[in-house]
Parts: C-alpha cells; sequence; structure tokens
C-alpha cells in the first residue's frame, strides 16, 4: 500500500506544480494589470495636476499684475499707507515691479524708516 501511495504522488507532482504554477501566473497577471491601470490613472492625474498647475500660475500672473496696476494707479500718499502695513516682503515686491518713478513717489510719502528699510530691501534683492 505503501508503494502504491508513492507512486500515485510520484504520478501528480508534475500536475500539482503546473497547477501551482498556473496559479501564481495568474496571480501575477492579474497583479501587473492592477499596476498598468494605476499608472494610467496616474498618468491622467499628472496631466490635471500640470493643467491645474499652470492655471493657478496664469492666475497668480493676472492678479500680479493687477496689484501692481492699482498700486500705479493710487495716489502715492495711500499706496505708501497700504505698502507700509503690508509684510515687508511683499512690500518690496510691489516696490521692485512698479515704475521707479511710481515707486520713488511712493517711498517718498512713507515715514523714512520704513522706506529706508525697503529701499535695503530691495538692494539686497538684486545682489548677484
Amino acid at each position: 500500500m505503501d508503494t502504491l501511495v508513492k507512486k500515485f504522488c510520484m504520478g501528480n507532482v508534475k500536475n500539482i506544480e503546473a497547477a501551482m504554477i498556473r496559479r501564481e501566473k495568474n496571480e501575477l497577471e492579474r497583479v501587473k494589470e492592477e499596476v498598468l491601470q494605476s499608472l494610467e490613472t496616474l498618468e491622467v492625474k499628472t496631466g490635471e495636476f500640470v493643467q491645474l498647475r499652470e492655471r493657478i500660475e496664469q492666475d497668480n500672473k493676472m492678479a500680479n499684475e493687477q496689484v501692481l496696476k492699482i498700486f500705479s494707479d493710487m495716489k502715492p500718499e495711500a499706496a505708501a499707507s497700504q505698502l507700509g502695513s503690508m509684510d515687508q516682503a511683499k512690500a518690496r515686491a510691489v516696490l521692485a515691479r512698479l515704475n521707479s518713478k511710481v515707486a520713488s513717489a511712493i517711498l517718498n510719502e512713507m515715514q523714512a524708516s520704513k522706506a529706508a528699510a525697503l529701499a535695503e530691501g530691495l538692494l539686497d534683492r538684486r545682489k548677484p
């Protein structure tokens, strides 16, 4: 009986191995499909992200241009008051992009210490 069982098992080893290999191969194919689908989704999302980032950058550029136009059109006293109340880095960024005539008129209306600090910041910003 013992040899009969051995013969039966030995005769089925190849079939069992083949079945295990098929099952593992099928599992690998399923995982491969999942990965490919995930990559496609990632590519779509990446494209959407790039478009969104470009749109945000364009909106920011337009907003910055509008802010510059607003400060350019303001009376120097009002612009000086507004820029004096703003974060210094942002005020410097605005002044740096304004026409020099407009920027000098605004700085002229500011408290001397604030104007000097902003002017120094502008100089530091332009250093190589």
